[in-house]
């Protein structure tokens, strides 16, 4: 087969996909590297060298089908799917990766291109880490020195030095506690104190009604009525004596009075002038 192909520029090779009894009939494909660059035509390489299969195949059935010859060849040509540059790459390596990786056209031909790298169009970049492709997640960085420093994105940007930041959450946490505390005294002294305003005017309030009671008249046989205030007020609670109900009847009895009589002295003093 080599011997066949051997004209078609690029040739690599065969592959064999089925031998079928009776006369030899040798299923196969047939394998051809083309450098491919920016003034390639890929769709018109393909088409001249599947021109070019074609020419073999016939000069070969013509040296061996001669007239006095038995071996003879026959053979048919089907053209297969051209070939596509976007899905180059994706059947170039094992599955789960070939996504992560596109095309380039080079100066010295089409390449496969990673996501990591730094001339691709799709280029992750991990701030001077180190990328590297995982299968079915692609790009990933791993940051340097991440004994000493925190990386705040998983591209290693906004580096912070560790012992900074500890020191930091330290003093920041002694701030807060401080605050809190000051605070928290504050609170407590403003209920307590809103606390002891309250018991003090209720005991005032109770004072005031029991000196109003207690500076209030009352008269036997008198049905007094008290007038309602408001509880604080600085008027004294008064009561308004009901004659409708006094019994005039009732005979008052006193003891008789006793005189007392005492020895009096009088002098008398002539006034004026007299002649004898």
């Amino acid at each position: 087969m080599d011997a066949v192909y051997s004209g078609v520029p690029g040739y690599k090779g065969v592959k064999i996909i089925s031998i079928r009894n009776g006369s030899i009939v040798v299923d196969h494909e047939v394998i051809v590297e083309v450098n491919i660059t920016a003034e390639v035509n890929v769709p018109l390489e393909y088409e001249k060298i599947f021109e070019k299969v074609q020419d073999e195949l016939n000069k070969t059935k013509a040296q061996l089908c001669t007239e006095n010859s038995t071996d003879c060849i026959d053979f048919s040509t089907e053209k297969g799917e051209e070939p596509n540059l976007e899905d180059f790459c994706l059947r170039a390596f094992p599955d789960g990766f070939g996504k992560f990786y596109d095309y380039e056209i080079m100066s010295d031909g089409l390449t496969c291109m990673s996501h990591c790298d730094g001339q691709s169009l799709k280029y992750y970049d991990c701030n001077g880490g180190k990328c590297d492709i995982k299968k079915n997640t692609g790009p990933q960085c791993y940051c340097s020195d991440t004994d000493k420093y925190i990386y705040t994105s998983s591209r290693c940007e906004g580096k912070i030095l560790k012992s900074g930041l500890y020191g930091g959450i330290g003093v920041s946490t002694c701030v807060l506690a401080v605050i809190v505390a000051i605070v928290s005294f504050f609170l407590i002294r403003k209920v307590k104190s809103e606390s002891g305003d309250k018991s003090s005017f209720q005991l005032e309030e109770d004072e005031f009604e029991t000196w109003s009671i207690n500076r209030g008249s009352f008269n036997p046989g008198i049905v007094q009525e008290p007038e309602t205030y408001l509880s604080g007020s600085s008027q004294n609670t008064a009561f308004q004596p009901s004659l409708e109900r006094v019994n005039t009847s009732i005979q008052v009895k006193i003891k008789r009075p006793e005189i007392c009589h005492e020895n009096l002295s009088m002098t008398l003093q002539p006034q004026g002038s007299s002649r004898l």
